[in-house]
């Protein structure tokens, strides 16, 4: 697979930091690394101060990414709705838990009931949930607390 490595410095000439709360990333299926990779790959088709800023939380913990040649970015000016990259073998997306459950059922699956029972953890926390999932399912959590 022909890929080009993005150096986590050279992807953020392209999103501002932003001044704003952190972000917290929770991975379900992966580690925390492959997680990290997943959400900055998602985020950098989405053109809002939000996706910068989760942007920035992830790029750490990521320490590189790759986007093959050939990829397609799903672009949004929110969060509410759907955005990712579609890859050669897999389509990633971040949105809200309604927006991702309605994506996975496109794709005849859904999410699981850990992830369900930590998404109502995390609402009664306040703030803000997105999720990050590919095409069979959710890969992790994303978050802020008010």
């Amino acid at each position: 697979m022909n890929a080009e490595l993005i150096s986590m410095q050279t992807a953020v000439q392209y999103l501002p930091r932003l001044h704003t709360a952190a972000w917290k990333i929770l991975p379900i299926t992966n580690s925390i690394r492959e997680f990290a990779q997943a959400v900055c790959l998602v985020t950098l088709g989405n053109s809002s101060e939000e996706a910068d800023c989760i942007f920035n939380s992830a790029r750490e913990k990521a320490e590189h990414i790759f986007v093959p040649k050939g990829s397609h970015f799903i672009k949004a000016d929110t969060l509410k709705g759907l955005s990712g990259i579609d890859l050669k073998d897999r389509n990633l997306r971040i949105g809200t838990p309604e927006a991702i459950e309605s994506w996975l059922r496109g794709h005849a699956h859904a999410v699981s009931s850990r992830t369900l029972a930590a998404i109502k953890f995390l609402r009664r926390q306040g703030g803000e949930i997105l999720l990050v999932a590919d095409q069979t399912s959710e890969l992790g959590i994303i978050f802020r607390t008010a």
